[in-house]
């Protein structure tokens, strides 16, 4: 049977309620990750984006990580405000108040107007411990990136979820997480795509993520990374014949926006095999 679309007109009304915290379970070996939440449907990288993710039983839940001028960590992709609110600016100029009065929703939906931007926290909070939380440092300017990279790593001990979460970042990042929290998990960023370079860099820096992307990997390039012990997600697709092909492949881990049609054929997959 096929996950039903209710979710989405549930979700609407915003009727559901705050997600339970349980105590740590055992982790997907594979699955569908949620790309910013659930954002085909949702306002991307807000508490009912990832709400609606646990809901469908995503396996792992990706969203991106900012700093305010005031050094709140916030969750949103872009480093301006102007795509996703009502404002304008870069979020390293506005402090955490200013961003907080913004309306992150109603450039998805008139239901969504007066969604606010999430803080790590209140992310952390309705994410049980049972799915992998991809936590993204993109594009960070140099000058903040250690900085920013040890705040989360940071959160991440202090919340008990170095089992489930792991930092996709560049190399500087990593050195930094690495050198003062060697148990944080890594996704090295660092040459995103499929070269053999990439790989290599990531087996050398033991990362234990890699994000392949654009294009399929080769047999033995998954047998490579298998034998180190480096999980392996996909950006991106939301193309059943593509997630079939991964999977067959050996990846674990693809990116998908389109929530719903990704979970529906993850069910079939699994049933298949």
């Amino acid at each position: 049977m096929k996950r039903s679309f209710f979710l989405t007109v549930l979700a609407a009304a915003f009727t559901f309620l705050p997600t339970a915290v349980p105590a740590q379970e055992s982790l997907p070996s594979r699955g569908i990750c949620s790309h910013r939440g659930w954002q085909s449907e949702f306002p991307e990288n807000t508490i009912p984006a990832f709400e609606a993710a646990v809901l469908m039983k995503a396996q792992m839940i990706e969203f991106d990580v900012r700093f305010t001028k005031d050094r709140q960590m916030v969750i949103m992709h872009d480093w301006t405000v102007d795509r996703t609110s009502d404002g304008t600016g870069h979020i390293l100029d506005l402090t955490f108040d200013e961003v907080r009065a913004l309306d992150f929703g109603s450039w998805k939906s008139p239901r969504f107007a007066g969604t606010k931007i999430p803080t790590l926290d209140e992310t952390l909070a309705v994410t049980p411990r049972d799915v992998w939380l991809n936590i993204h440092l993109g594009g960070v300017p140099h000058e903040i990136a250690a900085e920013l990279a040890l705040a989360v790593a940071e959160k991440i001990v202090a919340d008990n979820r170095v089992d489930q979460a792991f930092v996709a970042c560049d190399h500087v990042e990593a050195d930094a997480i690495k050198a003062k929290y060697p148990q944080v998990k890594i996704c090295n960023m660092f040459r995103q795509g499929g070269s053999n370079a990439y790989i290599d860099d990531t087996i050398a820096r033991k990362a234990e993520f890699i994000q392949l992307a654009y294009e399929l990997p080769t047999p033995e390039q998954i047998a490579r990374l298998k034998e180190a012990g480096i999980k392996i997600n996909y950006f991106g697709t939301d193309d059943p014949a593509v997630m079939r092909r991964l999977f067959d492949l050996g990846v674990e881990f693809p990116l998908v926006d389109r929530l719903e049609a990704g979970m529906n054929f993850f069910d079939e997959y699994s049933r298949e095999n």
